[in-house]
């Protein structure tokens, strides 16, 4: 779970900046286990929402490896739960034949799929601008 601080309208690059200075953080406390989290912070509970966070991202640039034992073989299976665990989660997967694959799950009884649409070309329209700003002719990324 990363907070980041979005005050005094960041450029998308100090927004990155400020991503990575708090997941650098993050790592750092990584072996700290979720229920010792929850039961420092000691959040507000209601039973219309989790604890700590109501919308997610997700981004899996590691392909899932395939297992291959001698006289099995295994495939992943997509399974559709029909319930959203969050509010609002994206999940992103590299996927080196077509590029990203992105997937939203939502909560129907906070969003239509109208909204849900608009927020995908919102999020398509990131990613180009971001692709256009890192290929122009006077750009460099440094990492």
């Amino acid at each position: 779970m990363l907070r980041t601080d979005l005050s005094g309208a960041p450029t998308f690059r100090a927004l990155l900046g400020r991503v990575r200075e708090a997941a650098v953080g993050a790592y750092g406390h990584q072996d700290v286990p979720f229920e010792q989290l929850v039961e420092e912070l000691q959040p507000e509970r209601s039973p219309n929402h989790p604890p700590l966070f109501q919308v997610m991202f997700v981004f899996q640039n590691v392909s899932t490896p395939t297992l291959s034992l001698p006289g099995l073989t295994s495939t992943p299976l997509a399974v559709n739960t029909e319930t959203a665990k969050f509010d609002l989660s994206l999940y992103v997967e590299q996927d080196t034949e077509h590029g990203l694959r992105t997937t939203l799950e939502y909560s129907t009884d906070l969003f239509d799929a109208a909204t849900m649409r608009r927020m995908l070309g919102h999020w398509q329209t990131l990613l180009e601008s971001v692709a256009a700003d890192l290929s122009g002719p006077s750009r460099t990324c440094r990492s």
